[in-house]
């Protein structure tokens, strides 16, 4: 195994890493919310039985008055090197594009619980699928797939532009019967030195929703993700340069413990069709 072929086993595990992390932070806030949710529904209910109505009256009766609107979204914080950046010294010029399309260098895939994934490095193809009724097991799931290339930068590279031309699609459905359903999904730039150090960490949310009470939301896309990034660079050294997507769920297939029609269902699908990518570097 040659030095390189370690360094992108590294970036896969770092990549893991990110998407799982987001994951987690997302299921601690369901989970914070399914409590504080329940607590609210069973309060209500009780309210509804003393005032002689039914329980399933109140309840509607509530979930037209306290949307889910408030649900937090996940945050995430970038994770990069604490050493400071370093200065322009003086006016830099552009070397130019260099324009790369497919086959491509890394591909990557991850999930926890049951997800299907793709991606294929040759084309350039990115999946991510995940659906609460494909996890009867686990009230959680997340999946990620990414694309990377190795790039050696020049003799008087300063900094660096990365730009991909990313056509994607995506459909998400939240359904909730008086319990708590999230759903996220997230497209993502990443830069590593061959030695391991993270020079660019970026991430962008696509969608990001909650429901709760008797609420359904969904939203289906169709785009392209064209953005640039930017990143100091040090001459001669080779880097990945990876694009990737994740996207996450949680859902309820339980009650609440004495309603026995509580629950909420997640799924989501996106899919990816990295066709260039185009560097750009600037020095002196």
């Amino acid at each position: 195994m040659d030095d390189f072929t370690i360094a992108t086993d590294a970036t896969t595990t770092l990549l893991s890493s990110f998407a799982a992390t987001s994951a987690a932070a997302g299921r601690d806030e369901f989970s914070r919310q399914t409590v504080r949710h329940r607590e609210r529904v069973r309060a209500l209910a009780e309210t509804g039985i003393h005032s002689g109505t039914t329980i399933a009256d109140a309840l509607r009766h509530a979930s037209d008055r306290e949307p889910t609107a408030g649900i937090e979204k996940v945050k995430y914080t970038p994770i990069r090197d604490a050493a400071a950046l370093p200065t322009l010294g003086g006016p830099l010029s552009s070397s130019g594009l260099a324009v790369r399309g497919g086959p491509y260098d890394f591909e990557w895939t991850d999930s926890r619980n049951f997800a299907f994934l793709t991606a294929e490095h040759d084309t350039g193809l990115m999946e991510v699928s995940l659906d609460s009724g494909s996890n009867t097991t686990s009230e959680h799931a997340w999946g990620g797939a990414g694309i990377g290339i190795r790039y050696t930068t020049k003799r008087t590279t300063k900094f660096v532009r990365v730009a991909p031309y990313l056509s994607y699609s995506y459909r998400w459905s939240n359904d909730s019967t008086l319990e708590v359903a999230r759903n996220r999904g997230t497209v993502s730039v990443l830069v590593r030195e061959r030695s391991g150090k993270l020079e660019l960490d970026s991430r962008k949310a696509l969608w990001n929703d909650g429901t709760g009470w008797y609420e359904t939301h969904g939203d289906d896309v169709d785009d392209v993700f064209t953005d640039s990034r930017w990143f100091f660079a040090r001459p001669e050294t080779e880097y990945e340069i990876w694009f990737w997507f994740d996207a996450s769920i949680d859902f309820n297939h339980t009650t609440s413990g004495f309603l026995d029609f509580g629950s909420s269902r997640a799924s989501c699908s996106l899919g990816a069709l990295l066709r260039w990518i185009v560097v750009e570097e600037f020095g002196s």
